[in-house]
């Protein structure tokens, strides 16, 4: 069972790259940072290097993840979307152009992976979604207004998504964190 997890240089996404391997999980690690993924190399069953607020880098994650699927026809159990971007200040303070990187990490980037590789999670019963959204995805915070956005609109997409992909026995779970020492 193949998982593609995003957001692996530290934090949740590091800790739980290792533990699904220790579990003998195949998982593809997309981590920001070179460093990020020398640490995970000898761990994780393939790592890839790539910044998913372009286009670039969403697609070096799919051609990882599906070069991985493609050896030796496995088949692709999980996606974890938990890359995430935050860039907390006032309104007035932040350029739009913050609330569009936020956009393309948090929200975006999630969405193209997941329609780029939905058809290879509906073909495995019991396959699953999980998305690092936020309690900031239910409540929005002062001086957070971007990374709040971008959290809320990931909530309801992935709702939306669970309806949606239930009769394929694909779950959808929406993981939401309160403020945790995380890199991010």
């Amino acid at each position: 069972k193949v998982i593609l997890l995003t957001g692996c240089d530290s934090g949740f996404g590091r800790s739980l790259s290792c533990h699904l391997s220790l579990l003998g999980f195949d998982v593809v690690a997309a981590c920001y940072t070179e460093e990020g993924a020398k640490f995970l190399d000898r761990i994780v069953t393939k790592t890839v290097v790539a910044d998913l607020g372009t286009s670039d880098g969403v697609e070096a994650v799919l051609d990882a993840c599906r070069d991985e699927l493609n050896h030796n026809y496995k088949k692709l159990w999980a996606i974890v979307n938990n890359a995430g971007v935050c860039f907390p200040g006032n309104v007035d303070w932040q350029s739009p152009d913050i609330y569009k990187i936020s956009m393309d990490v948090n929200f975006h980037a999630p969405v193209k992976i997941i329609h780029e590789l939905l058809q290879e999670l509906k073909a495995v019963p019991g396959s699953r979604i999980m998305q690092t959204s936020s309690v900031c995805g239910l409540l929005a915070q002062p001086t957070n207004s971007a990374y709040c956005s971008t959290k809320h609109a990931l909530e309801a997409y992935s709702d939306s998504l669970r309806c949606e992909l239930y009769p394929y026995d694909c779950h959808v779970t929406i993981v939401q964190p309160a403020t945790m020492k995380t890199k991010l």
